[in-house]
């Protein structure tokens, strides 16, 4: 029995399927069985722990949180459905007001509005999260903009805030964004074309977790932001990037994704950044290109010291079976002395430097191979020991995941443990064809 029936089995007094779920006759107007419903003894702090276990949560997924869309099918609004008390104690508990999707196709912005400005009245000085998404470029941009007014208007409870707007809107109007938000933890922001938008999230105290997928540019005058612990990011330039690493100083997870536009030769010009807060390093090259030096991300590797580096993870389109030698991954990590647990090679990836950075990585735990070109070089490496009395390359290596044909990793737990049953640490194998 799920909960909301067990809530409206409590509230008739009864169990699913008798007469009473499915004939309203039998509910007096004041709302119970005889003038009396067991449940409306309840405590009222349990009754509110039921309805906010009713409440559909957030759904993790990964880089993003997906906030429920608001539906009459769907606690809070289904429980004001069911009788006058429930709805006037709905009405009274802020807190079951307080995260809000709107967008993604599902209403026109002109009934989201209502919609949000009766979510906003209703979770009143409540701390907020919203996720307003329209991507559709038929949707009326002046709707757009009226709701983002809205959003604006609430800039000082906000919690969570994503934005997914056409490029269309009137980007001036939100400079409120990036005023003082004293609750705002999380900020992701998506557009699409449009000028660049000098932006200052100077003011944003609590914010540690920042996405920008749009045309903006950090002030010149910005000041640090220490507090900033996740950044998934594009940029139009190179030095927007490294600007980014110099202003988030105590950044932990770092996500970078590069246009085919940028050119990282001016990478070379920069100094070196030891940034020792770094954790997690992925850097995605958008696109697909034949290789050219001004697409060749290793530059800006280059410019890296990361000592406490634990996972590492690349994404690049670019063909690099025509140059010669390529080791700014592993030299990255012999730089940064890095204990690597974690390496993500996805798609292209010189094949040299893809078995030196296993090399240099005895504690690495976690392994994906996105590439069936490395299908082969991880097998050997993975297998192949030019001395039977040193163990395994990776000997701690616990998962793999591919996205080709499983029979490579099954040679490859074959070979491991074809000669000691005792070093086989592979317990975990993912494939995706």
């Amino acid at each position: 029995m799920t909960l909301a029936r067990a809530i409206a089995a409590a509230y008739l007094h009864t169990v699913p399927g008798s007469e009473f779920m499915n004939n309203p006759a039998h509910i007096p107007r004041g709302g119970g069985l005889g003038g009396y419903c067991p449940i409306q003894k309840l405590p009222p702090e349990l009754l509110c722990d039921i309805f906010h276990h009713s409440v559909p949560h957030p759904k993790c997924r990964p880089e993003v949180i997906i906030l429920p869309y608001p539906s009459v099918t769907e606690a809070p609004l289904k429980l004001g459905r069911i009788c006058r008390s429930w709805r006037k104690f709905v009405l009274s508990d802020s807190s079951l007001w307080t995260e809000l999707s709107l967008g993604a196709n599902i209403r026109r912005p002109s009934l989201d509005l209502v919609i949000l400005g009766e979510w906003l009245a209703r979770s009143q000085q409540s701390p907020i999260s919203l996720a307003i998404k329209y991507v559709n470029p038929d949707y009326d941009v002046d709707d757009v903009d009226r709701l983002m007014a809205k959003v604006i208007s609430c800039s000082n409870r906000w919690k969570y805030l994503e934005l997914n707007l056409p490029s269309q809107c009137n980007w001036p109007s939100f400079t409120p964004l990036f005023e003082a938000s004293p609750n705002l933890k999380v900020l992701h922001i998506h557009t699409k074309g449009g000028d660049p938008v000098k932006i200052d999230l100077t003011c944003q105290p609590s914010l540690t977790d920042l996405t920008l997928f749009a045309s903006v540019q950090f002030a010149s005058n910005h000041s640090p932001m220490r507090n900033i612990r996740k950044i998934r990011i594009a940029f139009p330039t190179i030095d927007n990037y490294f600007r980014c690493l110099d202003l988030c100083s105590s950044v932990e997870e770092v996500k970078y994704y590069f246009s085919f536009t940028i050119d990282f030769r001016p990478s070379i010009s920069e100094p070196m950044r030891i940034l020792p807060s770094i954790t997690k390093l992925s850097l995605v090259l958008l696109m697909a290109f034949r290789y050219h030096e001004s697409l060749d991300f290793g530059m800006f590797m280059d410019r890296l010291q990361l000592p406490q580096l634990r996972a590492l993870e690349t994404a690049s389109f670019l063909f690099m079976g025509d140059i010669g030698p390529w080791s700014h991954a592993s030299d990255l990590l012999k730089r940064s002395n890095a204990k690597l647990e974690s390496f993500k090679a996805e798609n292209s990836f010189h094949d040299g430097d893809f078995c030196e950075c296993l090399r240099q990585s005895p504690r690495l735990k976690m392994l994906l191979v996105g590439s069936d070109m490395m299908a082969k070089l991880m097998l050997d490496t993975l297998t192949m020991r030019s001395n039977p009395e040193l163990p395994f390359i990776c000997p701690q290596l616990e998962h793999v995941e591919l996205d080709f044909c499983l029979t490579t990793m099954a040679r490859c737990r074959e070979r491991r443990t074809s000669v000691d049953p005792f070093t086989d640490s592979v317990r975990c194998i993912t494939s995706f064809e």
